[in-house]
Order: C-alpha cells, then structure tokens, then sequence
C-alpha cells in the first residue's frame, strides 16, 4: 500500500481532479495543458518509471496488489472504521475499556476531542463554502477537500484493516496534514470580533498545549528501558559480533527497534518458523556465505522456538526481563537457500533444505544407514551463470553415496559425483543454469552407508 501507487490514489489523483473542476469552472480545455496541470502528469509518469525501474533493474516488487474491494455489506462499517481510525490517530479514543471519564487519562481525551470536532466543523465549512457557490473558484481549497473527500472513499472502499481491528491509522497522515490547512482556513474566514471565533482560537490554543503536555508525558515517561534496549545495547558492544539474530514472532518488533538504535551491528528478524523476516528490512548478511564471525542470537525467555540443532551451537550469556542472549563463535545460522551471490552456503538446517534418515549433531547432519535420499532441496529459482557445488562431508560407515545436481524435478540431473569415502570435499564442477527454472541438490546413500553432511556450497564461475 505505501508506495507509489498509493501517491497517485491519495495526493496526485486528487490533484489532477482538481485540475479538471478547473477546466469545467473555466470552461476552457486549455486549463489541463497548463504547467500546473502538466506537473500532475509527470508525478504519475515518473512514479510508474520509478517502479519498472525497481522491478527490472533493482529487482525489487511493491505489493500493489493486496488491496481488496470492500463488500457491499461491509461498506458502512469500514467507513466507519475510517473515521474510528482518524480519531485514534488525533489519541481521541482510549486504548482499553473501563477508562473513568472523570479520571486523568480520561480528562486527557478532552484535549485531542476537542480538535477532532474543530477540524470537523473547518472541513464542514468548506464544503458548504464550495456548494454554496459551486461556480466559482475556490483555489487551492478544491484541491484539499478532494484529498480528503477521495482518502476516506478510499480507505471506504478498500480494506486497509491489515492486523488492526480498526484501522491502520498511519494512511491518515497525509490527509490530516491537508485537514490542518482546512483549520487555517476555517479561522482565517471567521470574523475575530465575534466570540465564537475568540472561543474557537482559545480552544484549540488549550487542546494544542494540552495535548503537547500529554504527548510529551507519555513520551518521556514511556522509554526504551521497557524492552530493555539499553541492555542489548551494551551486551551486543561487549561481545566481538557484528551480527545479532532476533529469533521468534514475539520479539521481531525488538531486531526492528536496535535496527534504528544501533547503526553499527547488523541485527537479522527470523520467524518462528525460521524464515527471514522483510519488514523494512537490510539484505545484509542475508546468507550464511557473507558472514563467517562470532553471531549472537536474542531469543524470548521460556519459549523454544529455535531447533534444537543450532540452539546447541550458542552458548548463554544473560537474561533479561523478556529475552535471552546467546553466542556463538561462528554463524550458525542460515535462513537462505539456494544461490544468493558469487559464493553462497547452504546447510542441512538451512531453511527450505530438507533431510531424511539421520539425526542433527550440531550444525551436521548424520544419516543411519538407510538406503535413499538423505538430503535434498532447496527448490529455489536459478541464475544465469556456470557454478561449482562443493560438497563438505564426511563418510563414516560403508563406500557408496552421491551428490546430484538438478533442475525442475528432473530424474537426469546435470550433475552427478559419486563420493569418496578417503576424501571430505568434493565439487560438481562448471554446471551451466539459464533463469527460469527451480534449483535442487541431492545427497543418495546405499543401504549400510553412513555420512555426515556439513555443508554445501555454490560458487559462481562467470555469466553465461
């Protein structure tokens, strides 16, 4: 949703509507060849050259799509959403039930209610101003009712609920800084000799100050310290790692706070599920390649949602209120598979990597000595290039096992190496892959062979 087509629907789409209630007012086709006019039409053109720019070049994809239309039978209630959602963006309603009136935080209210019902009667003012006299031009005020006439039908139409059961009131922003002009203007057209205008002006002047004094409250009494910050903070400066994995959906808003209060470590959001989390998130790092170094790993205190496999590798540190820190002396971690660079590493743990017939011993994987397929995956896409797959593995019982390189299923692979048993490395040599297909590497034992796989990885030679 935030991105460039949300710009056009918000800001440029009520601009160049704008322009076109100018040329019916004026009655001259020639108003929507104006600069003015013309400027609208650049903005859209550059954001959709900007965006086939990011798609082709930077290979980076907007969700423009996940918006849905609304139901019919849903309609009033989203609308009503919207209007829930501005009021909780001015602090209006109270978070929890229960809240006295009567009581501090519900005095507070007063303040933000108080500009809710000014910015009300400044938007009811102008639109009455303009029907009142629909012929004539109003200027820039046209413009600023159709931002915020066309936000609400917007966000009335479209569900932007995402995991908020009312509204995600940050898409107000934008229309709430137009609503201020319409105050202004409010103001400015009233007459200063009348004390309802003088009521009007010492009313918000108090809601303004009052609110301040609260925000400002909350702000200074609501810090860091509540999520420990400070404390990662300086655990992360004693220990020599520059990279700290935040591990679990509890605690993800975490990796994404030290982001932004610490520039000079790399910290890294996994899913319980052990997948990288995107959310406005860094590449770096983003496969276990890039990084060899000592990695810490935050995890929620009482809550096993690391595999036990790379949880052995790190050794505890320290507790803290709602997380666990733990070290390890080199990176154990790779939630990436496939090829992700010029050298890429994948593991038997690695996310999207599957096994068979063995047990975990560590970051290894150890088979029993059943005949099949003991590790297979990742299933993720190809790239243009020639590649060596090298193999780090080590055969502890019996003579016969394979490795094999495929592509989209295929039982002929492109590449096949029978494994020595003397030997612990092994490569699949110049394997040419074009784009467009779906990459698997395969580990086959005989019955009786016993191996240990350490790791697999992808170098790439040159472009094809």
């Amino acid at each position: 949703m935030s991105s460039g087509i949300f710009i056009i629907v918000v800001i440029l789409f009520p601009y160049i509507l704008f322009q076109v209630e100018d040329m019916f007012l004026k009655n001259d086709w020639k108003v929507l060849a104006k600069l003015e006019a013309i400027y609208g039409y650049v903005g859209v053109i550059c954001i959709f050259l900007g965006k086939l720019f990011a798609k082709h070049v930077l290979h980076i994809s907007a969700i423009d799509t996940s918006r849905t239309w609304t139901p019919i039978s849903k309609i009033w209630t989203n609308m009503g959403a919207t209007i829930q959602g501005f009021m909780k963006l001015l602090g209006v309603p109270v978070e929890n039930a229960g809240v006295a009136v009567l009581s501090a935080e519900g005095l507070c209210r007063v303040f933000s209610l108080l500009i809710f019902i000014i910015v009300i009667f400044s938007i009811a003012f102008a639109v009455r101003k303009i029907i009142k006299d629909i012929t004539t031009e109003h200027g820039i005020i046209h413009f600023l009712i159709n931002v915020v006439g066309l936000n609400f039908l917007t966000f009335g139409l479209f569900n932007v609920q995402y995991g908020s059961a009312i509204f995600e009131e940050r898409y107000l922003i934008s229309t709430y800084a137009v609503m201020i002009l319409l105050v202004a203007y409010y103001i400015y057209n009233l007459n200063t000799k009348l004390v309802y205008t003088q009521c009007v002006c010492a009313g918000l002047l108090l809601a303004i100050v009052g609110d301040n004094i609260v925000s400002d409250s909350a702000y200074v009494l609501t810090t860091n310290d509540s999520w420990q910050l400070n404390d990662i903070y300086a655990i992360v400066n004693e220990e020599d790692a520059d990279l700290i994995y935040f591990w679990g959906d509890d605690i993800r808003i975490y990796g994404r706070a030290m982001r932004t209060y610490d520039m000079n470590h790399v910290y890294k959001e996994i899913y319980n599920s052990g997948e990288y989390a995107h959310w406005g998130d860094y590449l770096y790092y983003e496969d276990n390649g890039e990084y060899t170094g000592s990695t810490l790993l935050v995890v929620p205190n009482d809550a096993a949602v690391v595999p036990e496999n790379i949880m052995s590798q790190y050794t505890f540190i320290r507790r803290l209120d709602n997380v666990s820190i733990y070290k390890c002396e080199y990176n154990a971690i790779d939630a990436a598979a496939g090829i992700t660079g010029e050298r890429s590493v994948d593991y038997p743990f690695t996310s999207g990597m599957n096994v068979a017939n063995g047990v975990f011993e560590k970051g290894s994987y150890v088979t029993n000595g059943t005949d099949g397929c003991v590790m297979w995956g990742p299933a993720c896409p190809t790239e243009n290039g020639t590649y060596d797959f090298v193999l780090d593995y080590e055969i502890l019982d019996g003579t016969s096992a394979t490795l094999e390189i495929a592509v989209d299923g295929d039982t002929v692979p492109l590449g096949n190496l029978q494994l020595d048993p003397q030997k612990k490395e092994m490569t699949v040599a110049d394997v040419a892959l074009t784009e467009g297909h779906i990459l698997d590497y395969r580990v086959f034992c005989a019955g009786g062979t016993k191996i240990r796989i350490n790791k697999i990885t992808i170098i790439k030679n040159n472009s094809i």
